[in-house]
């Protein structure tokens, strides 16, 4: 799906994809908003749900800084969700899916872990993310605590894999 973003109003559900693990699932937006997660399982207390509460059901946002065209499609025979932005300065596709390492595997399984990995595609793109959390059904505000490389509430925790600056506002992490 090519979408041009402005953002005049929350997009529709036929604009987003799907992700999961088996335990549970994700709702990504093309624009780089996952706007619904249940986490670790189908049945637990959402953490975002932007989808049905615009202004407090919390999301996760991962998207080019400037203004930005973007599509996003299922890499062959995955459940991995690639959304590519172009922009002025250049493009870059983000890589969105969860752990589904099977119990018993040997492997400790990460139930709810979703990774978002970022891959630079042509030209030098700025890139934030903003992870806004509303756990115990939109009822709490989490305050995070930053250490280093990650941002932690309860079990939550928001880690970065890349040399830009983690920084907390407004009980929501940002990074850029």
């Amino acid at each position: 799906m090519n979408t041009e973003h402005q953002f005049p109003h929350a997009p529709s559900i036929a604009d987003h994809g799907l992700i999961g693990n088996c335990r549970t699932a994700a709702l990504v937006s093309s624009r780089g908003e996952i706007t619904w997660l249940c986490a670790p399982h189908f049945d637990s207390p959402f953490l975002f749900a932007r989808l049905l509460d615009r202004s407090s059901g919390g999301s996760w946002d991962l998207q080019p800084v400037e203004a930005f065209r973007s599509n996003h499609e299922y890499l062959p025979g995955t459940n991995v969700l690639a959304t590519t932005y172009t922009c002025d300065a250049g493009r870059v596709r983000v890589l969105n899916f969860m752990d589904v390492t099977p119990e018993g595997s040997g492997t400790e399984p990460r139930p709810g872990a979703l990774y978002r990995i970022v891959q630079g595609l042509e030209g030098s793109v700025t890139m934030r993310s903003r992870c806004m959390p509303r756990p115990q059904n939109g009822s709490l505000v989490p305050e995070f605590h930053l250490n280093g490389t990650e941002a932690r509430f309860g079990h939550f925790r928001c880690q970065r894999h890349h040399p830009g600056r983690l920084m907390l506002k407004r009980r929501r992490s940002t990074t850029r």
